[in-house]
């Protein structure tokens, strides 16, 4: 087989239907149903929801979970920018057993659970360092194997977003030191980038949320009180509808105006534990995370 025949094969294998296909037949319809399950560990609601509430509910390591969330940021920023630039289609939908949008290369999944589990593992205190890095590798497998079983990603493209979220992941944590400050700074300087070369929905949402964590953990980084759990809730019932209205209204002024939302949405979030402690602190009454996760009634 000459070289060209060589790099036919790999492409179909990489970018064809071919494995796909061999996959969704030779596995029983209730391993496909388990796989769909696992796929939702990589949605980015649920990878952002991990990061904001352990930046909430971990005084004691805000720091660390702020830099979570900004190299999340940047992730998110890459991915959108990236699919935008690439325009590589996904699969056929004959061969989908799920619905999704957007352009396929490189998978949002495989490259945000890569980053965020991986940087989790990286930081946390929980085992071993390889004990963590296998727990994270593993679901970083699970959930790139299930895009492929789906039918909603080539092999490439989860292979793609695995490749990008390490080299980006390494990157980040070489220059950056554990800084959330750099850290967002990189990440508003990616949205950046991307909305510039690849304008759409995503890269302005990334650029707005940037924003506006850059400005939120510059007025919360000294901020090192427990916030009361009970009166997070209280400032969430509040606050979130109110940032999202104000998001909703503003989305159709304009480019411009609509990262000025998003940005209003972020702020507030990274704000939340200071305005939970400074209501705790004017009213003398509510709830904290204490140690082993026991809530703990606080009173003036």
């Amino acid at each position: 087989m000459g070289d060209g025949g060589i790099t036919n094969t790999v492409w179909e294998l990489l970018f064809g239907t071919g494995v796909i296909q061999g996959i969704q037949e030779r596995l029983p319809t209730s391993v496909i149903d388990f796989i769909g399950l696992t796929t939702h560990l990589g949605d980015g609601t649920l990878l952002v929801g991990i990061a904001v509430s352990l930046y909430w509910l971990r005084h004691d390591r805000r720091s660390e979970y702020a830099y979570v969330i900004a190299v999340g940021l940047g992730a998110l920023a890459l991915v959108a920018g990236l699919k935008a630039l690439f325009v590589h289609p996904r699969p056929p939908e004959g061969v989908w057993l799920a619905n999704e949008a957007n352009y396929g290369f490189p998978s949002a999944h495989a490259l945000g659970t890569t980053v965020v589990f991986g940087l989790l593992a990286h930081i946390s205190r929980v085992g071993t360092r390889t004990q963590r890095y296998v727990f994270a590798a593993t679901l970083v497998g699970l959930v790139s194997l299930s895009r492929v079983v789906l039918g909603v990603h080539y092999p490439g493209d989860v292979l793609g977003g695995i490749v990008i979220g390490l080299a980006y992941l390494a990157v980040v944590l070489r220059y950056t030191e554990g800084r959330p400050m750099a850290a967002f700074a990189i990440a508003l300087g990616l949205a950046v980038l991307m909305a510039a070369i690849a304008p759409n929905e995503y890269t302005t949402a990334t650029l707005g949320g940037s924003l506006g964590a850059l400005i939120g953990w510059s007025l919360a980084r000294e901020s090192s009180d427990s916030p009361p759990v009970v009166t997070i809730a209280a400032v969430l019932v509040a606050a979130v509808p109110i940032s999202l209205g104000a998001r909703e209204l503003v989305s159709a002024a304009g480019p411009l105006v609509e990262v000025a939302g998003f940005g209003f949405v972020v702020i507030v979030t990274v704000l939340v534990p200071a305005i939970a402690t400074a209501v705790e602190r004017a009213t003398g009454f509510g709830y904290r995370l204490g140690r082993f996760g026991r809530i703990e009634q606080l009173r003036s």
